[in-house]
């Protein structure tokens, strides 16, 4: 993680562990949507800069980023790290969520998820680019919902958000698995 703030980087050139991804215009968000996934079946999401969402390959939250704090996956507990800087150094203070901020916080997380199944089935889906493992990708396409559905990236991100939407839960860890 760079220790200054800066704007993140363009996730569909430089986002390399996530083999397959793409970056979308989803309607309902300002900002650009991307979303990949890791060979070992994970799933990122990054609603522009702030929220980002990181699961395992069983579709639970490992790891996220929300209204400017780090979130950790432990002992299926949420822990938030807040960067404590230094003039040499950034220090992690962590903080154990209570039930009830755990809850808040996946009420959130829940209505973005919620919110992103129902733009990535709206016909107004522009599909910005899409890099795929195998080196193929696409950039710059409009999408209607027909040609959307036809990609296979897109239909991916359509499956993991359906099954997302109904519950998310927490990670026994914050590794990938």
């Amino acid at each position: 993680m760079p220790r200054e703030e800066a704007e993140r980087e363009n996730l569909l050139r430089d986002a390399i562990a996530l083999r397959d991804r793409g970056e979308y215009r989803v309607p309902g968000f300002a900002e650009p949507v991307t979303i990949g996934f890791h060979p070992r079946g994970g799933c990122a999401i990054f609603v522009g800069q702030d929220p980002v969402y990181h699961f395992n390959s069983q579709w639970e939250l490992r790891r996220a980023y929300m209204r400017m704090k780090l979130y950790k996956a432990e002992q299926r507990r949420l822990v938030e790290l807040n960067r404590v800087r230094t003039a040499d150094q950034t220090e992690l203070r962590r903080h154990e969520l209570s039930a009830a901020e755990q809850t808040d916080f996946l009420a959130a997380a829940q209505e973005t998820i919620t919110r992103l199944k129902a733009g990535f089935a709206d016909p107004a889906l522009v599909i910005v680019g899409e890099v795929l493992a195998a080196g193929a990708g696409a950039a710059g396409s409009q999408a209607s919902n027909s040609s959307a559905e036809s990609r296979p990236l897109v239909k991916k991100i359509q499956a993991w958000l359906t099954i997302l939407s109904e519950r998310i839960a927490v990670a026994h860890t914050v590794n990938v698995l």
